[in-house]
């Protein structure tokens, strides 16, 4: 876990959709998070990692091996981040983490990391709703990962249906949120002063927005990155959420 600057490492699968990966990462740095990032080696046939070094300004993470200067690579990665947020996902990497498949450099890491898991899949709308996959994703959940999903629409493929990526805007706030459940509001505001491009309440108001979207979604049965929140015996809000309401700027 990180000691001064909340981190957030951003894991890259190979869909389409990677592209919006971009957008995301630059949207946890005007918060002050740090962002690393990891990708498979399919993800790099859609987006290079030179974008993400460039975006980051560090290494970017794609085989096993391919730091010598790290022999542990993805011990060091999954110890480092506070949020591991694999997005966009794969249904095949969401089949082998649920499996506890670790092959490539993201897998071992999302195998290794105690830090919160955090997921926005993507994939053809049959992929998504095939009974492997939602087991799958029933496995995970009941494991604690966080679920990040979009809504139904138009896909890449020419389908339309469910499995499109959350938009960008949306995996940025809910990952805000669990930044606050396991670094508190405090390590957040500390961070986004220091090194954000935001004001700090335009951040809380982000998170807030998470928050009462996930609590909406609970009430409507579905499951995403909050409403678990709403099925255990704990505050609604994590610890500072309280003073989100007085911070908030009038509208």
């Amino acid at each position: 876990m990180s000691v001064e600057r909340p981190c957030v490492l951003v894991g890259v699968t190979g869909c389409i959709a990677a592209y919006k990966a971009c957008e995301i990462v630059r949207g946890l740095q005007k918060a002050g998070v740090r962002v690393k990032v990891v990708m498979t080696e399919h993800a790099c046939e859609f987006v290079g990692p030179v974008t993400f070094r460039a975006l980051t300004h560090e290494k970017v993470a794609v085989g096993l091996f391919d730091d010598p200067a790290d022999p542990i690579h993805h011990i060091s990665l999954a110890q480092e981040c506070d949020v591991f947020l694999i997005a966009p996902c794969t249904a095949n990497v969401m089949a082998k983490v649920a499996c506890g498949i670790a092959d490539d450099l993201l897998s071992t890491t999302a195998l290794a990391t105690t830090a919160t898991l955090a997921i926005a899949p993507a994939a053809n709308v049959h992929m998504y709703e095939a009974a492997a996959t939602q087991e799958n994703m029933e496995v995970l959940r009941r494991r604690g990962v966080r679920f990040i999903e979009g809504d139904a629409g138009y896909l890449a493929c020419g389908d339309t249906g469910r499995g499109r990526l959350a938009d960008p805007a949306v995996v940025v706030r809910e990952t805000l949120g669990l930044l606050v459940e396991r670094v508190g509001i405090d390590a957040l505001r500390a961070a986004c002063e220091r090194w954000g491009e935001v004001p700090f309440t335009a951040v809380v108001e982000q998170v807030e927005t998470a928050r009462v979207a996930g609590a909406t979604a609970a009430a409507k049965g579905r499951t995403d990155a909050f409403s678990d929140m709403s099925k255990h015996p704990t505050p609604d809000m994590p610890p500072g959420m309280s003073r989100f309401r007085r911070l908030r700027t009038p509208r």
